[in-house]
């Protein structure tokens, strides 16, 4: 597959779960997504187009916590990352 027809499928299949996609630049993309969304969301990318895991991060911000987990597509030199902002009243979710 190709960036584009990878950042199509991702949109497409989730865009029920996707509020926003910011390319950053041609090899790195952030979609923000759905806490609800993220296993499925891992899960297909990671098993269906084989993309690989790379780790996932945090950041703490004034009214919310951010986490993003960072895939690499290596045969099209592209991350993906997908951002879950998560209320500080409510910092639960699902473990990949």
């Amino acid at each position: 597959m190709t960036r584009n027809e990878i950042l199509n499928d991702i949109q497409t299949r989730f865009e029920d779960d996707i509020s926003r996609v910011f390319e950053r630049s041609p090899k790195r993309v952030y979609v923000d997504i759905s806490a609800g969304a993220v296993t499925r969301v891992a899960q297909y990318v990671f098993k269906e187009l084989k993309a690989r895991f790379n780790i996932a991060s945090a950041l703490d911000s004034r009214d919310h916590m951010e986490i993003l987990y960072h895939f690499t597509f290596e045969e099209v030199d592209l991350i993906v990352s997908f951002r879950v902002k998560l209320d500080k009243g409510n910092l639960e979710i699902d473990s990949l």
